[in-house]
C-alpha cells in the first residue's frame, strides 16, 4: 500500500469518526438543533395564504385553514382537533377533493365547518400533504404554518399565531382616566 492511499485511508476513518462525534454529542445534550419557526414546506409567514375559492371575509384576527382529504386517516383522527380550536380561531376546512366526496365525508363523522374546495391548494402553497394548517390573520397573511397530524402541532401553530398577533383588547366601555395625586 502506497503512502497517499494510506492517508487517503486515514483521513476518510477520521472523517467518519468525526461524524459519529457529533452524532454522539447530539444525543448527550437530549436535542437535535431547534427547529426553525420558518417551516420547510408551505406557506411563509408574512405571506399571503394562496386559495383560489371565495372564502367569507373573517373579521378574526385569526383563522385557521386545515387542509384535510377524506381519504387521510390521519385528518380524520384530527376533525375533533379542528372544531375544538373554534374557541381560538375562526375555523375552515379546506380540500383538493371532490366536493361531494368531502362533504360526505365530513357529515360521516359529524363534522360541520366552513368548507372550502381547491383543487391547486397543495401545490400553490408547497404543501406536501395533509393534514396541514395554516394560520392568518382576517386578511388572509400566514402568522403560522406546519403540518398537523397531532393535536400538539395545532396548538403550537395557534400559539405562534398569537405570539405574533395578540386578540384585540377588551373594547366596552372605558374605565374613567385616573390621576395621581
Amino acid at each position: 500500500m502506497s503512502a497517499e492511499w494510506a492517508a487517503i485511508v486515514l483521513l476518510t476513518l477520521l472523517g467518519v469518526a468525526d461524524s459519529a462525534a457529533v452524532v454522539v454529542l447530539l444525543r448527550r445534550r437530549g436535542a437535535a438543533p431547534a427547529a426553525s419557526a420558518t417551516p420547510v414546506h408551505g406557506p411563509v409567514p408574512g405571506t399571503r395564504f394562496a386559495l383560489d375559492a371565495p372564502v367569507r371575509a373573517s373579521a378574526s384576527d385569526r383563522v385557521l385553514f386545515a387542509l384535510i382529504s377524506p381519504t387521510c386517516g390521519v385528518c380524520t383522527t384530527m376533525l375533533p382537533t379542528f372544531a375544538a380550536a373554534t374557541a381560538r380561531a375562526d375555523v375552515v376546512l379546506v380540500s383538493a377533493a371532490e366536493e361531494e366526496a368531502v362533504r360526505e365525508y365530513l357529515a360521516g363523522h359529524a363534522v360541520e365547518l366552513p368548507l372550502v374546495i381547491d383543487p391547486q391548494v397543495f401545490d400553490a402553497n408547497d404543501i406536501p400533504w395533509p393534514p396541514f394548517a395554516v394560520v392568518t390573520d382576517g386578511a388572509g397573511v400566514v402568522l403560522a404554518a406546519g403540518g398537523a397530524s397531532e393535536p400538539e402541532h395545532v396548538e403550537q401553530l395557534l400559539a405562534r399565531a398569537e405570539a405574533l398577533r395578540p386578540a384585540r383588547p377588551f373594547s366596552g366601555p372605558a374605565a374613567p382616566p385616573t390621576t395621581a395625586r
